[in-house]
């Protein structure tokens, strides 16, 4: 499910490699890149299968300030919550 603000895309290129291009547009604009997150590597150093995806966080303090006064974005604010279960742990290697 795709939310508000996300863009999610096919490419014929590796995900690195499509994800450059978009990090280079940014930086290009002024944007400040805060993070490029490779869940597949996560999973993998987690011992756990996940094909290739990334997640790339960009912005800009002046253009995106405003908007958080106006309306705070759901993600900021989502509570964390304990579990009420066991935790969840990788499966041991």
């Amino acid at each position: 499910m795709a939310g508000e603000g996300l863009v999610t895309a096919t490419s014929d290129r590796p995900v690195g490699a499509t994800v450059d291009r978009p990090v280079e547009l940014a930086e290009a604009a002024g944007l400040v890149v805060f993070a490029r997150i490779d869940h597949a590597a996560n999973a993998a150093a987690a011992g756990l299968p996940l094909r290739p995806m990334q997640l790339l966080v960009f912005g800009h303090g002046r253009g995106g300030t405003p908007s958080l006064v106006d309306a705070r974005p759901a993600a900021s604010t989502c509570r964390s919550r304990p579990s009420r279960g066991k935790p969840r742990t990788a499966a041991p290697t």
